[in-house]
């Protein structure tokens, strides 16, 4: 692996050839390394080296004799540290699947705006602070990077569809990253019927599930779900299910032909029978997601999708939703984990930007975690977070500090600390000077 990094800046072709010749046996432990090594190339703004790596990857697959004869899930960990966050201040990247606002001119440069920044320290959990910074020069995403990545990711994204193991992931990503760019049109609809037609897991391997690790990850795109949604909204439904599960069972797709069905199900169900798919969905997923060779989707995505459906539906009435997640949370509180805590942050979100009452939904949620009998369930240290989150999005940094929650300090607080940083380096100072004067010689 060593030969092949220091072959990339070079001839990333001799690379590939360098990971070839690692045994199969080895090669995801090796590519997990290099997946690793991209990611922190990455963060600290050595964009081209990263990049270099992809370019040798890429390369790599189309080598592959036999690549259905070795475990490249790795090579799926090495796209999402290609779609990471770089933040140095001359080679800065936002993350590849998360859309940014954009700027809307030199008055709105010039005017500092808050930002929630995670940090992320090993041993030590997470912590999250604010900071000022300008809008039009801190934060701005260096243009020509972000265009040699984005065409760096997507080369490899549709290689990766040409593996079986890895076609799933590879569209699921290409999907993404459009989306980003709101470029996610009907045109991917035949990228995702073939991505289903050929998937295929490497053998005693959980099959990817196209998760991303990197901070605050959006849910990447489900190819079935993308092919339900889409056929809700043109009117083809009712063709979809009629025709393409058929083609998967002749391709030795039976279970995906009948995870089709269960996403289906959230459109083709009758009202009253809407959360009880709801329900079976989400069950499915989390209690099948860790089971080798049938994981359905992603936990984040299968959030999105019943969101997706509910709002398609009009299925909000008279706070159906907030139930539904407060139900939920209830069954996670009596097994001890913390699972749909996203679905409740995203369905914030949504009641923050339509202008509902959030405010309560967001009440109820830190309710049940400080209730009796959510206090001894075991999730505190994550309900903090969690608590913050919800904070976060409602706009107002302290709207909760339940006990032990971290807030940010009081401007009088920080401004007092400051003030006694500044004394004691002007002590400091003065008591240096004073030592350098009596060391002096007197002619």
């Amino acid at each position: 692996m060593q030969l092949a990094l220091l072959s990339t800046q070079t001839d990333p072709g001799q690379g590939a050839q360098h990971l070839v010749a690692i045994h199969r046996r080895r090669v995801n432990t090796a590519g997990l390394k290099l997946a690793r090594s991209t990611r922190h190339l990455l963060a600290r703004g050595r964009i081209e080296s990263a990049l270099d790596v992809a370019h040798m990857v890429t390369e790599y697959l189309d080598l592959l004799p036999h690549p259905e004869s070795q475990n490249l899930n790795w090579v799926d960990e090495l796209a999402d540290a290609i779609a990471g966050a770089c933040h140095q201040s001359d080679q800065r990247l936002h993350p590849l699947y998360q859309k940014q606002a954009p700027s809307t001119g030199r008055t709105r440069a010039r005017q500092p705006r808050s930002f929630n920044t995670r940090m992320v320290f090993a041993g030590s959990g997470s912590f999250n602070r604010r900071m000022q910074i300008s809008w039009g020069d801190s934060v701005r995403e260096n243009t020509k990077a972000a265009a040699q990545r984005r065409a760096a990711h997507n080369e490899l994204c549709e290689k990766m569809l040409e593996i079986p193991q890895l076609a799933k992931a590879g569209f699921a990503r290409l999907a993404a990253e459009a989306r980003a760019r709101n470029a996610l049109t009907d045109q991917f609809a035949e990228t995702a019927h073939r991505a289903l037609l050929t998937h295929k897991p490497y053998p005693g391997t959980r099959p990817l599930g196209a998760t991303s690790r990197n901070m605050s990850p959006p849910a990447l795109v489900n190819p079935a779900a993308y092919l339900v949604t889409q056929a809700h909204r043109k009117g083809t439904l009712d063709a979809l299910l009629r025709e393409f599960p058929t083609h998967l069972k002749q391709n030795g797709q039976a279970e995906r032909a009948e995870d089709l069905k269960h996403l289906a199900q959230l459109y083709t169900s009758a009202p009253d029978r809407f959360w009880s798919a709801a329900d079976c969905l989400l069950t499915r997923v989390v209690s099948q997601g860790q089971g080798p060779g049938r994981t359905l989707m992603d936990e984040n995505a299968a959030f999105e999708f019943v969101i997706n459906a509910c709002l398609a539906r009009e299925m909000d009435k008279d706070q159906a939703m907030e139930r539904f997640i407060l139900g939920r949370i209830e069954k996670d509180i009596d097994q001890s984990r913390f699972v749909h805590q996203r679905l409740a942050e995203r369905w914030l979100q949504i009641l923050t930007e339509q202008d509902r009452a959030a405010k309560a939904f967001a009440d109820s949620v830190v309710a049940l975690y400080e209730s009796p009998k959510g206090r001894p369930s075991g999730l505190s240290f994550m309900f903090k977070r969690h608590a913050q989150t919800l904070a976060h999005n409602l706009g107002s940094w302290n709207a909760y500090a339940p006990t032990g929650v971290a807030t940010t300090p009081s401007r009088t607080t920080r401004q007092q600390s400051r003030t006694s940083r500044i004394r004691r380096s002007r002590t400091s100072t003065q008591r240096s000077r004073s030592t350098r004067s009596r060391g002096r010689r007197r002619y």
